[in-house]
C-alpha cells in the first residue's frame, strides 16, 4: 500500500469518539504499539500545581503504521515551525498568591 493510493472514508452507524489528550503513554509488542491517551487535569484548582491523568482511551497501530505516523507528524510539525516559529516546551504557571484582605 503507497501513500498515494487513496481510499473513500465510509461513515459509521454510530458516531465515532472525539478524544483530547495533553498526556501519552506508549507501551509496544513484537507487533504494535499502544498509545494510552490521558488529560492532565488538577487535583486542587487554585491552590496547588498538582496533577492526574484521567485516562480518555488507547489507540493501537501495527508498527508500520507507526512509522507512517512518525514521518506525517515530522512533516506536520516541520511545516506548522515554518509558519509560526519553534514549538517550545511549554511551563506550568506557578499558583499565584492571593492577596490577603485586611479587615
Amino acid at each position: 500500500m503507497t501513500d498515494q493510493q487513496k481510499f473513500e472514508w465510509a461513515k459509521p452507524k454510530e458516531p465515532t469518539p472525539l478524544l483530547y489528550t495533553n498526556f501519552v503513554h506508549t507501551s509496544w509488542t513484537f507487533f504494535d504499539v499502544r498509545f494510552q491517551l490521558g488529560q492532565l487535569v488538577p487535583t486542587n484548582p487554585g491552590v496547588s500545581n498538582d496533577f492526574v491523568v484521567q485516562e480518555q482511551g488507547a489507540v493501537i497501530i501495527p508498527w508500520g503504521q507507526a512509522k507512517n505516523l512518525r514521518d506525517i507528524l515530522i512533516a506536520l510539525i516541520e511545516s506548522y515551525e515554518k509558519t509560526n516559529g519553534e514549538i517550545k516546551p511549554q511551563k506550568l504557571v506557578p499558583v499565584p498568591e492571593l492577596p490577603k484582605h485586611q479587615e
